[in-house]
């Protein structure tokens, strides 16, 4: 007797239990997977639920949106530290000339401008990357001095070149002035916690959010919030949504404001920033669902759809319930059927023999029909189950 192919086929498409869609909700989570589930037409357990107020980590205030750099990971620096190296840095690079180690020792300082303590000051920060940059194009690093730059004009809008550096190594410089000129300007949204902050510190200039929003050139910036303590958060512009806040001010009441579009870029910047680039998202607000990105809700018809979906699947599962059933007593009927038929066969015996034989071959294919059956069956729910 050989087992059926199709048995072995139904087995190895029993369903994986591993979500693959994540639905971002506040209140229920079982209400939430069950009414995201129907109204995206999906199965519950594809759907990996996520609280809201789970989605930003940390205490105290953070940058959330795609690509964030990370806080500071090191000790507390200075303003007094950064301006003794860049003044050691400086006359190195004017006396001998030293590109290499002055890079070094400038992007070890530069790195750790998140760790610093205190408000930052624009004139320093503008002459740590200056010098970088001049660094680097003297090594020929034109991409790196460009940069460099780049965020000198950021922390010092409008600097003209240094003439006491040669003219040679300017030309990095002047592509950055006129990349800076028509760059397109980004906004950062004054989330939770912040909505409040009047003024905020940005590469050492004060800024004022214009209904929440504060705008910024292209690329990364230094972000600070006036203390006691300073708070310091690097951040990168870009066209994707970014938002400022504190994690533990965040309301559940975000997800029912979704229709808002600044929720929307809030909600964007959270996902974003802590979840996998591939994964779908969808958004539970306490009566609808919403894809994130597209960011619409998603019609009445599809939920209709997938109430039929699931109908049909119902019905698959109980027909492959059933024939499988019956497949099995028939299996078990032919196994029983042919292991009875077994005995001596003597040839004072070749009558009751071939009775035997009869019985064998029919206790066998009523078997192999049998295991059809229940591979039928098999196969039947596991459609019911998995489509």
């Amino acid at each position: 007797m050989v087992i059926p192919m199709a048995l072995l086929v139904a087995l190895a498409l029993a369903p994986a239990a591993e979500a693959a869609t994540t639905v971002v909700y506040a209140g229920d989570p079982g209400t939430a997977v069950e009414r995201a589930a129907a109204d995206a037409g999906l199965r519950v357990w594809e759907l990996n639920p996520v609280r809201v107020t789970d989605l930003p980590k940390g205490f105290g205030p953070v940058a959330v949106g795609a690509g964030q750099p990370a806080g500071c990971t090191g000790e507390r620096v200075n303003n007094a530290a950064i301006r003794e190296l860049v003044g050691k840095v400086e006359a190195r690079i004017a006396y001998q000339q030293d590109y290499e180690a002055a890079l070094t020792d400038l992007e070890a300082a530069s790195a750790a401008l998140p760790c610093l303590g205190e408000l930052a000051e624009a004139s320093l920060g503008g002459r740590l990357f200056f010098l970088q940059g001049v660094s680097a194009a003297g090594l020929g690093k034109n991409d790196v001095s460009k940069a460099a730059f780049l965020r000198v004009l950021s922390f010092q809008p409008g600097l003209e070149w240094d003439a006491k550096f040669s003219p040679k190594l300017r030309g990095p410089f002047d592509e950055a002035v006129a990349t800076e000129a028509a760059a397109p300007k980004r906004r950062i949204l004054v989330g939770p916690g912040l909505a409040d902050a009047p003024t905020l510190m940005v590469d050492g200039r004060l800024l004022t959010p214009v209904d929440g929003w504060l705008e910024v050139a292209d690329g990364p910036h230094l972000v600070q919030l006036l203390g006691p303590p300073v708070a310091t958060i690097p951040v990168v512009a870009s066209e994707r949504p970014l938002a400022l806040m504190i994690p533990s001010a965040l309301s559940e009441a975000v997800v029912a404001e979704v229709a808002n579009p600044t929720r929307q870029v809030l909600l964007q910047a959270m996902i974003d920033g802590n979840l996998p680039g591939d994964t779908s998202v969808y958004v539970w607000t306490g009566d609808a669902t919403w894809r994130a990105g597209t960011w619409e809700a998603l019609p009445a018809s599809q939920a209709l759809a997938a109430g039929k979906r699931r109908e049909i699947r119902a019905r698959l599962t109980v027909a492959g319930t059933i024939t499988g059933g019956v497949g099995a007593v028939a299996a078990v009927a032919g196994v029983g059927l042919w292991a009875a038929s077994r005995g001596p066969a003597g040839p004072e015996e070749t009558e009751a023999f071939g009775a035997r034989m009869a019985r064998q071959g029919a206790g066998a294919a009523l078997f192999d029909a049998g295991a059809v059956g229940l591979a039928a069956g098999l196969g039947c729910v596991v459609v019911g189950v998995t489509w």
